[in-house]
Protein backbone atom coordinates (compact mmCIF):
# COMPACT_ATOMS: atom_id res chain seq x y z
CA UNK A 1 0.00 0.00 0.00
CA UNK A 2 1.01 3.29 -0.47
CA UNK A 3 0.76 6.43 0.90
CA UNK A 4 -0.20 7.73 4.52
CA UNK A 5 -1.14 4.89 6.44
CA UNK A 6 -3.36 5.19 9.95
CA UNK A 7 -3.63 2.93 12.84
CA UNK A 8 -7.12 3.52 14.55
CA UNK A 9 -9.70 2.12 16.79
CA UNK A 10 -7.79 -0.42 18.91
CA UNK A 11 -9.40 -3.11 21.40
CA UNK A 12 -8.27 -5.66 23.65
CA UNK A 13 -9.28 -9.06 24.16
CA UNK A 14 -11.41 -9.74 27.13
CA UNK A 15 -8.58 -12.10 28.30
CA UNK A 16 -6.07 -8.74 27.90
CA UNK A 17 -3.59 -10.88 25.85
CA UNK A 18 -4.42 -9.88 22.37
CA UNK A 19 -5.39 -6.04 20.59
CA UNK A 20 -7.16 -5.70 17.49
CA UNK A 21 -6.91 -2.32 15.77
CA UNK A 22 -7.85 -1.17 11.86
CA UNK A 23 -4.83 0.13 9.61
CA UNK A 24 -4.46 1.44 6.52
CA UNK A 25 -5.71 4.33 4.33
CA UNK A 26 -9.34 5.36 4.94
CA UNK A 27 -9.72 7.63 2.01
CA UNK A 28 -8.43 4.99 -0.19
CA UNK A 29 -11.24 2.49 0.96
CA UNK A 30 -8.40 0.07 1.52
CA UNK A 31 -8.13 -0.54 5.65
CA UNK A 32 -7.55 -3.61 7.11
CA UNK A 33 -7.65 -5.61 10.69
CA UNK A 34 -4.27 -6.53 12.50
CA UNK A 35 -4.22 -8.60 15.45
CA UNK A 36 -1.14 -8.34 18.09
CA UNK A 37 -0.38 -11.18 21.00
CA UNK A 38 1.22 -9.20 23.39
CA UNK A 39 3.03 -11.87 25.33
CA UNK A 40 5.20 -12.49 21.86
CA UNK A 41 4.60 -9.21 20.05
CA UNK A 42 3.45 -11.58 17.05
CA UNK A 43 1.58 -9.86 14.27
CA UNK A 44 -1.13 -11.13 12.01
CA UNK A 45 -3.05 -9.48 9.57
CA UNK A 46 -6.78 -10.91 9.68
CA UNK A 47 -8.29 -8.96 6.39
CA UNK A 48 -6.56 -8.65 3.24
CA UNK A 49 -9.62 -7.51 0.65
CA UNK A 50 -9.55 -3.91 -1.33
CA UNK A 51 -12.29 -2.96 0.93
CA UNK A 52 -12.82 -1.29 4.23
CA UNK A 53 -12.45 -3.15 7.14
CA UNK A 54 -13.18 -0.91 10.35
CA UNK A 55 -14.25 -0.64 13.90
CA UNK A 56 -12.89 -3.95 15.35
CA UNK A 57 -13.81 -5.43 18.58
CA UNK A 58 -14.47 -8.84 19.90
CA UNK A 59 -18.01 -9.29 19.66
CA UNK A 60 -18.20 -9.57 23.45
CA UNK A 61 -21.09 -7.71 25.10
Amino acid sequence: MSGPAEDAFPAFSPSGGKIVWQVGDPQRSDTELKVKNLSTGNVSTVTSDPLVDEEPDWGVG
